[in-house]
């Protein structure tokens, strides 16, 4: 029953918040392994942020072409968060999660 809940509750995260749960993942890799964004990271985030941003503007604006720089900032965030996964996946993968010892070091250092 418990895993039936999680599994249901995660379901609902990536259908309704994938951005929260992807930069909340990102995080929790980030700290778990003392990493941190690289420029090209960064730039593609913000990249990602201001065609969102530019693109509502334009929306309430009522400018006639805001729909298409509206699909270029979707297209953008996807391949952003597609970049992301990438990323952590590598990352995890490279680090043999979840059999990396993490949990027994910290265990024994507590």
């Amino acid at each position: 029953w418990y895993q039936r809940r999680v599994h249901g509750g995660l379901c609902f995260e990536v259908m309704c918040c994938l951005g929260c749960a992807v930069h909340g993942n990102r995080w929790m890799v980030q700290a778990r392994y003392q990493l941190e964004n690289s420029c090209c990271d960064v730039f593609l985030m913000y990249l990602a942020c201001l065609c969102s941003c530019l693109a509502c503007i334009l929306e309430c604006a009522g400018f006639e072409n805001a729909k298409c720089l509206r699909q270029i900032a979707d297209i953008i965030f996807n391949m952003v968060i597609s970049c992301m996964l990438a990323q952590h996946e590598a990352e995890l993968d490279h680090r043999n999660f979840p059999n990396d010892g993490f949990f027994i070091q910290n265990v024994v250092r507590n």
